[in-house]
């Protein structure tokens, strides 16, 4: 999670929130609790943090747009 938290520019304790809070966010945790992102976790992460820092959703209106594949879309778009 440091790593992540480092790479993405987001707080430890917000990663774990929003994984409360987006149920198709669900890194694997490993021994002793360790959270390993998978790159597609990253991915959503990112546009997570997008949708909420930039283009100002609340957190009810990114994980709607992500379940209904908006938020996802516009990522794939924005990285190529």
């Amino acid at each position: 999670i440091g790593e992540v938290s480092t790479a993405l520019g987001i707080r430890q304790h917000v990663l774990r929130y929003w994984e409360d809070q987006f149920p198709t966010l669900k890194p694997l945790k490993r021994r002793g609790g360790r959270r390993y992102y998978r790159p597609e976790d990253v991915q959503l992460l990112a546009t997570i943090d997008r949708l909420v820092h930039q283009e100002g959703y609340t957190l009810r209106g990114a994980r709607q747009a992500i379940e209904g594949g908006e938020g996802v879309a516009t990522a794939a778009t924005s990285t190529e």
